[in-house]
Order: structure tokens, then C-alpha cells, then sequence
């Protein structure tokens, strides 16, 4: 299930109650589909050869009923897509900046959040 940076994703799956949901990013860096450090401020072709890569990732994760939440996704068809209202994302990515930062977008970069809300959207 893609969702876009700053909503959530990592919060939720650190406080669900029964362990069902991996997070995208922990599977995508133990498997080397995705390398550390800011991937997502690469080029855009970069970006999409890795999310690519997470795709595979995911779509032998899923065939062992793994339930993954995460933001990488390009041609792998999700079985949901989760876009939180604007002023909710941009209120998460604030508190992030602030506490926990943990990679992915930051708030002062609107454009890049913005035009990843069109990706997913479509």
C-alpha cells in the first residue's frame, strides 16, 4: 500500500497492535532494493530505477502475504493507496522536522510533496 512521504506510514506500522504491516523502507534497504542516504532527492530517472526495484521487492514479499506500507512504487499495481488531506500531511512532516527525522521529504520542500500527491493520485 504506497503512501506518499510524511503521512504516516512509519507510525503507523511502529504502534499497530498485532504485527501485520512491515515497513516498506526497513524491507527496501535489508534487500538492497533501495540504497541509504537520500535516495529521493536523486534524478528522476535514478528514483524510478530504484522504485522499480522495490517493486520486485514487494511483489515477492506480497506472494508470501506480506501486507507492506510504503512510498515506492512504479509499476506494481497497489492493492490501496492512502493520500491524507494536504494540511494533515504538512502537519506530520512539521512534527517530523522537529522530533524524528527519518529521511523522505522534508516540509519545506512543497513542490516535490506536492507533485508526489499527483503520482499517487493518478
Amino acid at each position: 500500500m504506497p503512501a506518499p512521504s510524511g503521512s504516516g506510514k512509519t507510525h503507523f506500522v511502529q504502534d499497530q497492535a498485532g504485527k501485520t504491516w512491515v515497513d516498506g523502507d526497513d524491507l527496501w534497504l535489508l534487500t538492497a532494493a533501495l540504497p541509504g542516504g537520500s535516495w529521493w532527492l536523486e534524478p528522476l530517472d535514478r528514483r524510478v530505477e530504484l522504485e522499480a526495484r522495490a517493486d520486485i521487492v514487494t511483489q515477492e514479499a506480497r506472494r508470501f502475504d506480506f501486507w507492506i506500507v510504503g512510498v515506492s512504487n512504479t509499476w506494481l499495481r497497489p492493492d490501496a493507496v492512502v493520500i491524507p488531506k494536504l494540511r494533515t500531511q504538512l502537519s506530520y512532516l512539521s512534527h517530523r522536522d522537529k522530533q524524528a527525522y527519518d529521511g523522505g521529504f522534508a516540509g519545506d520542500q512543497k513542490e516535490q510533496i506536492l507533485a508526489q500527491r499527483k503520482w499517487f493520485a493518478r
